[in-house]
């Protein structure tokens, strides 16, 4: 299917499947954070674990809020209840949110709206947000995009990110698994028998048949070499 043609539903999930990518690219310093910022039409941030302070906010952000990235990260609890409506966030994704952020699962992601304003003089704004755990557990990594531009980033991140067709089609199943299913699903990649992964997650070998039948139902997964290959596309190994 053609960008032009997608739903804002199947735009979303796109975008999801950036954040995965360019989290990892990101860490491999294979992708500046400068080089991403001048590709999306929003910006990006990192926000610290717990409390979700920003602890980084991108010169486009910078830009967008005619701030400095200094009066951004010291002044933020100050300013977040200026620029964003807070009600729409806590109606519709903070619950959702806090929990993804203390799930410590570095293989998931998750996306939300939020609205924001450039300023004060601008009226609020729907943004989606695609946010992914950082190695170190401690903060996230966060793509803010316009809603409205969502088509825009989509193509552009398409074009530096060139994912394979495998990655892309399958995306949505292996985010359905567990952080404890993805966790299997590594050892298995990694060579190890049920009784080797019973013993190394201290779990019974029955709860670890139960985990990989499940494993399979969630992948559509008939082979070993089709467990392998999850593993090793979506980074486990």
């Amino acid at each position: 299917m053609s960008i032009k043609g997608m739903t804002e539903k199947e735009l979303f999930i796109q975008n999801r499947k950036h954040i995965f990518t360019i989290e990892q690219k990101v860490s491999n310093n294979e992708l500046t954070i400068n080089e991403l910022d001048e590709i999306i039409p929003g910006y990006l941030h990192l926000n610290r674990i717990p409390d979700m302070a920003m602890t980084y906010v991108s010169p486009s952000g910078c830009n967008m809020y005619e701030l400095t990235n200094e009066e951004m990260v010291n002044n933020y609890f100050e300013l977040r209840d200026v620029y964003n409506d807070l009600d729409f966030i806590m109606k519709t994704s903070f619950s959702a949110l806090v929990k993804f952020s203390t799930l410590l699962d570095q293989k998931s992601t998750f996306s939300f709206l939020q609205k924001t304003r450039r300023t004060k003089k601008h009226n609020f704004e729907l943004f989606c947000t695609e946010v992914k755990l950082l190695p170190g557990n401690q903060e996230l990594i966060c793509i803010s995009n316009p809603v409205s531009k969502l088509e825009i980033t989509t193509y552009r991140l398409n074009g530096i990110l060139k994912e394979n067709k495998f990655f892309d089609n399958n995306f949505q199943k292996f985010m359905a698994l567990t952080k404890r299913e993805k966790e299997i699903l590594k050892l298995i990649g990694l060579g190890y028998s049920n009784k080797g992964i019973s013993e190394r997650l201290f779990i019974s070998n029955n709860t670890i048949k139960t985990h990989r039948k499940h494993i399979n139902q969630k992948l559509d997964a008939k082979h070993l070499s089709d467990l392998i290959r999850y593993a090793n596309t979506y980074r486990l190994i």
